[in-house]
């Protein structure tokens, strides 16, 4: 299964580790144009080559708007599809409540 992550939260990590240029870089969005022999500068040019994916949180039935918790028991009513899943089921139409 594939790994997503922020790119904002990647450049937070590749910015801890940057040394005596971070100042200069900063000016510059990030990234100072004339540095070349920053490795972290190739590194942070080719993630922003990634194209990103499209991915969205998964919004479970505990969590959903619709969902309603039967009393004593993990499963609950889905008021929007008229079911009972567990907690734990997701569909297309979650909606974080």
């Amino acid at each position: 299964m594939d790994e997503f992550t922020s790119r904002a939260a990647v450049n937070q990590i590749i910015a801890a580790q940057c040394g005596e240029c971070a100042d200069a870089c900063l000016e510059f969005d990030g990234i100072q144009p004339d540095c070349n022999q920053c490795l972290l500068h190739g590194a942070k040019k080719a993630i922003e080559s990634i194209p990103a994916a499209d991915v969205r949180p998964v919004v479970t039935c505990s969590d959903c708007k619709w969902w309603t918790k039967q009393e004593a028991s993990l499963q609950g009513r889905c008021e929007l599809l008229k079911m009972y899943p567990t907690g734990t089921w997701f569909c297309a139409n979650g909606k974080r409540e």
